[in-house]
């Protein structure tokens, strides 16, 4: 997941602090509630648990999972076609973008690397495309035909409608590879989801998703074995990726991701109305951090991998911060900055 937006102007925080405040109500989810190209969410994974219970739902339903406790933390970030690579901008032209996976596949003499997956977002419907990756060290496109249809718009409670969708790629002469997968959804709820970030109106939407893996090797088929995931997603109005993602297998709960950053109750660093600023941006040896009215309690840095790079412990209002970047090295980082009030983030690069 994956999971907000970071130029969001002060009308929109506005319309958000309407929305946020008053009862729940039932929402309407379009293409422009997806993500958009360069993205980023940072996502918490928590450990599962057989207390987390994803099942209940209904209309006005309250959803409680605040408690909540984070056991790692990644970042999903949107990246154009071209900016994951041009065989995959040939491939899956009329496409809108694609994300990182953090999970690699090895069955041994067949191997999967630095899987992207491939989304298409337009005004009927978001749609997965298939995956790229280095498959035994090669950039491989598998191109779902048709695509997974992950929701139609405009989606609202009780819609429901069920999809199709595969691929079939030869690795070599010597290995093929096939998946086909099913998906069933059915928005089956909508009221209010608290989760450890704050409260927000939801549509909650169920999707079971059958995968069946195929490899053959030198004319040998390995077993296929049916893998059945039932996923729960908590939507909201503007927020990119689930603000609550609960995914369950046969034996139970597999998966549970929330978001760190959505959408209300966060600042974006040198953004309109920012009561911080952080300059220079490119940096080379330090970065500043001005504030003009918060008590900042820490400041942390991230690549876009999701480590965590520094954490310094401000607890002070001074009108500026200094933090020693001179031992990172050049690239893109992402700044999260937590202050008595509210999170703030950003990006900034690092050029020697």
């Amino acid at each position: 997941m994956t999971k907000t937006i970071l130029t969001l102007s002060l009308s929109i925080f506005f319309f958000l602090a309407a929305v946020f405040s008053g009862n729940a109500q039932s929402i309407t989810i379009n293409a422009g509630d997806m993500p958009s190209v360069n993205d980023i969410y940072v996502v918490n994974s928590v450990t599962p648990s057989p207390a987390i219970d994803p099942v209940p739902t209904g209309a006005n339903f309250n959803w409680d999972f605040s408690a909540l406790v984070s056991a790692t933390q990644n970042t999903d970030t949107f990246k154009s076609l071209f900016g994951i690579g041009s065989i995959y901008a040939a491939a899956f032209i009329g496409s809108s973008y694609g994300v990182r996976s953090a999970q690699d596949i090895n069955f041994g003499a067949f191997t999967m690397e630095k899987i992207y997956n491939l989304f298409k977002n337009s005004a009927s419907k978001y749609e997965g495309s298939g995956q790229g990756a280095e498959i035994n060290s090669i950039p491989t496109p598998m191109v779902f035909n048709p695509r997974d249809v992950i929701y139609k718009f405009p989606l609202d409670f009780g819609d429901a409608d069920s999809a199709s969708s595969e691929f079939s790629i030869s690795v070599s002469t010597l290995i093929t590879y096939r998946k086909f997968r099913t998906r069933v959804n059915v928005a089956d709820g909508w009221g209010t989801l608290s989760i450890p970030t704050g409260t927000f109106n939801v549509l909650r939407v169920k999707s079971i998703v059958t995968d069946r893996d195929s490899i053959v090797i030198n004319s040998f088929a390995l077993p296929v074995v049916p893998t059945v995931t039932t996923e729960y997603k908590w939507l909201g109005k503007l927020q990119g990726e689930p603000l609550l993602q609960i995914n369950a297998g046969q034996v139970g709960v597999t998966q549970v991701l929330y978001l760190e950053n959505p959408v209300s109750g966060i600042g974006d660093v040198n953004g309109a109305g920012s009561a911080v600023t952080v300059y220079p941006n490119p940096a080379k040896t330090e970065l500043r951090i001005k504030n003009s009215e918060l008590r900042i309690e820490n400041i942390e840095i991230y690549n876009l991998l999701g480590e965590k790079f520094s954490c310094e412990v401000i607890g002070s209002r001074e009108p500026e911060t200094v933090i020693n970047i001179s031992g990172l090295t050049e690239g893109v980082y992402f700044l999260k900055i937590i202050s008595e009030k509210k999170i703030f983030y950003g990006k900034f690069t690092i050029v020697k």
